[in-house]
């Protein structure tokens, strides 16, 4: 249990400010507006396409990745919990002490990151 108790020593992640929630929220929003730029950068005439065009939709679907990017890493920090959670959980039969405070410790991490975004 040794690994299991290093593998606690982990760093934490930001938690998002109510901003970034809201940033996220808007994600699927920019991810939408910037396949409708595409898409009508793809399905215009050539001739009448301009550079501002061109560098506003390639900013917009930027800024989309960066969103998307940034939500993935945290529900995969949320995840990586779980996993820890369940492994304790496995273990909770045979448990002693130490590996019964590890799941609450994790189960009270992996709650306030649910409850609390800015945790």
């Amino acid at each position: 249990m040794k690994n299991h108790e290093a593998g606690m020593n982990h760093i934490k992640a930001k938690s998002p400010s109510t901003e970034e929630m809201e940033l996220n929220l808007n994600g699927v929003q920019a991810i939408h507006k910037a396949l409708q730029l595409i898409e009508e950068v793809f399905t215009r005439n050539p001739n009448q396409l301009d550079s501002e065009t061109l560098h506003r939709t390639k900013s917009v679907l930027y800024g989309a990745m960066e969103s998307l990017g940034t939500t993935i890493e945290r529900l995969s920090y949320s995840h990586r919990l779980m996993r820890e959670l369940f492994s304790v959980l496995n273990l909770r039969l045979d448990s002693r002490k130490c590996e019964q405070d590890v799941g609450l410790q994790i189960l009270h991490e992996l709650r306030q990151r649910l409850q609390n975004p800015r945790v």
